[in-house]
């Protein structure tokens, strides 16, 4: 019976290394397992932003071709107010027997270019505010990807470290 006693104290550090040494190839499958999570995760993370990027250029560029339509339509219209409002005014100027050279008539006229020139300035004003509007959200999501991009990546640096003081963990226990 001695011998079995003796011959079980000899195999217990065995047993014991044994142990050991599978708890740290689980980790060691652990943090391989963790490593390719996180690389899967950082792609996924690139490819989904990638595709999201794509769609909000797709929609900026159709807001800027829908803008562009639009400032032509207002030209056009506002145009063709001009031309009827200044027919209009030189009838009214030749039925109350009033010259189209006449000092007062000029100034009329000149006053409704003036007016119609300002309001198409005040147009131009309003469309490079959209467009820009349209360019700050494209940046602004790119910043935000970039952001959420670095908070994975420095996620994954932290589980991985932490990982490793696992396994440092388990090796000091020898």
């Amino acid at each position: 019976m001695a011998g079995i006693a003796s011959a079980a104290q000899m195999i217990a550090p065995v047993i014991t290394g044994l142990s050991a040494v599978n708890n740290i190839a689980g980790a060691i499958t652990d943090s391989t397992r963790a490593r390719r999570s996180a690389t899967q995760a950082e792609r996924q993370m690139a490819d989904r932003q990638a595709e999201q990027a794509r769609q909000i250029q797709e929609n900026a560029d159709r807001e800027r071709q829908k803008l562009a339509l639009s400032s032509q339509q207002a030209e056009a219209e506002r145009r063709s107010a001009l031309k009827r409002a200044v027919a209009r005014q030189r009838a009214m100027f030749g039925s109350a027997g009033i010259s189209p050279q006449d000092g007062s008539s000029e100034a009329v006229l000149l006053g409704m270019f003036e007016e119609s020139d300002d309001e198409r300035q005040r147009r131009e004003e309003m469309d490079q505010i959209r467009l820009n509007t349209i360019d700050q959200n494209i940046a602004q999501q790119g910043r935000i990807n970039i952001l959420q991009r670095t908070q994975l990546s420095e996620r994954n640096k932290i589980d991985k470290a932490s990982g490793f003081s696992l396994a440092k963990s388990i090796f000091s226990s020898f």
